[in-house]
């Protein structure tokens, strides 16, 4: 009994406290959060404002990495663009707890920010507060105190944003839905008093029948670590042992999620490029190939110098027959044709199964192997031809009614 009634004046003094968070109905819509993403563009927003942000992913595929190339980003310490995506200015320090491996997260930031240059150095330094190790009490204690806790952490200066890298260091077992559930009220008592929160986590272990993530299920631990959160990012690995990443969005804060971006990861650099034009490629080398084609393994080979008994071959076969067939079913579905087709072949005296490339105008016979032509300026110089002769056509008809 006497808990009860202790719990009833917590209550009533903490509702008190909160006084301030009521409001009518206009002033409550005047709050919203105004403005673009904190990354990305729109309604095409990878890390949304007031939000909250996760990104998970296997070991070593870069979500501290990106997450940190974000947050340099929008304290001006790099470009103004992640992948592609636009980066909003940010106001205040950055708290980041390097919970996990904070070694490597000093060497993560060290290949990024040059120290050398005296303004980088002072910017690096106003703009960021660090926590490294082992926090000093778990975010499920007492989610209140642990938000808190950040926030002392910048020294009475403003906050405008929170990272914690990672989640599972901070909590006593992520996989409880009580735990869950405290570190979702961590993360709204943080984003009520006007801080951005965002994260790194793990995926669950990946089974034969379930390996990419697919689902918010797929995020180690409760469901509630995700569920009061606006974006949630994952980063797969493709192919073990490459640098091909996918960045898919699995929960998005405006219905459609952002396409998936693919993109290679250098580790060296801490640096990403995106155009990689799988699509492009392998154009290109079924155009080369002409009337033989390519086999799934030779296309494999090609792209990856990866054999049929080589670790990640099956990995790459499925991306690239996925794209392929991918594209047939969206030509076909716009127009009724496709420029690709699946063909038989011979390779060594034994049937095979070939793609192939099928486009009007192309000689296959008179293709020069080496000169590989872009086939989006050949289809506009075929319908220019096209309407060329259809004018000439009609200046006909006119000149023979003139006479």
């Amino acid at each position: 009994e006497a808990k009860r009634v202790a719990k009833s004046i917590e209550a009533k003094e903490l509702a008190d406290l909160c006084e301030d968070r009521t409001f009518d109905g206009l002033a409550f819509l005047e709050r919203r959060a105004v403005g673009e993403p904190i990354w990305g563009q729109g309604k095409s927003a990878l890390w949304p404002k007031n939000q909250g942000f996760m990104v998970f992913g296997d070991d070593g595929a870069g979500k501290s990495t990106l997450i940190q190339q974000v947050v340099l980003a929008a304290k001006g310490l790099r470009s103004p663009k992640v992948l592609d995506h636009p980066v909003a200015a940010l106001d205040g320090v950055v708290v980041y707890i390097a919970a996990d491996r904070p070694a490597n997260i000093q060497d993560s930031f060290g290949r990024m920010v040059d120290t050398t240059d005296r303004a980088t150095a002072r910017r690096f330094a106003e703009s960021f507060r660090f926590w490294s190790g082992a926090v000093p009490f778990l975010a499920d204690d007492d989610p209140q105190a642990f938000a808190q806790w950040c926030i002392d952490r910048a020294n009475g200066e403003p906050v405008g944003m929170v990272v914690l890298d990672s989640v599972k260091d901070v909590l006593s077992d992520p996989a409880s839905n009580l735990a869950g559930a405290q570190f979702n009220r961590m993360v709204q008592e943080l984003i009520e008093r006007g801080i951005e929160f965002g994260c790194c986590h793990h995926n669950r272990k990946s089974t034969g029948d379930n390996k990419k993530p697919k689902l918010l299920s797929d995020v180690f631990g409760s469901r509630f670590l995700t569920a009061g959160l606006g974006s949630v990012l994952n980063i797969w690995i493709p192919i073990a042992d490459r640098t091909d990443r996918e960045l898919s969005q699995l929960k998005a804060p405006y219905g459609a999620p952002v396409s998936r971006i693919d993109y290679a990861n250098d580790s060296d650099t801490g640096t990403q490029k995106t155009n990689l034009d799988l699509g492009g490629q392998v154009t290109a080398l079924l155009y080369k190939a002409a009337a033989d084609g390519l086999t799934d393994n030779e296309l494999v080979f090609r792209l990856y110098g990866l054999n049929s008994d080589d670790d990640g071959h099956g990995a790459a076969r499925s991306k690239i027959t996925r794209w392929i067939k991918t594209t047939i079913d969206r030509d076909l579905a716009k127009s009724g044709m496709s420029a690709f087709e699946r063909a038989s072949s011979h390779r060594d005296g034994n049937r095979c199964k070939v793609w192939r490339l099928k486009i009007d105008g192309i000689d296959y016979a008179q293709i020069d192997s080496g000169n590989v032509v872009n086939l989006d300026a050949k289809a506009k110089e075929r319908r220019l031809l096209a309407e060329l002769a259809e004018i000439d056509q009609k200046m006909s008809a006119l000149d023979d009614e003139a006479q």
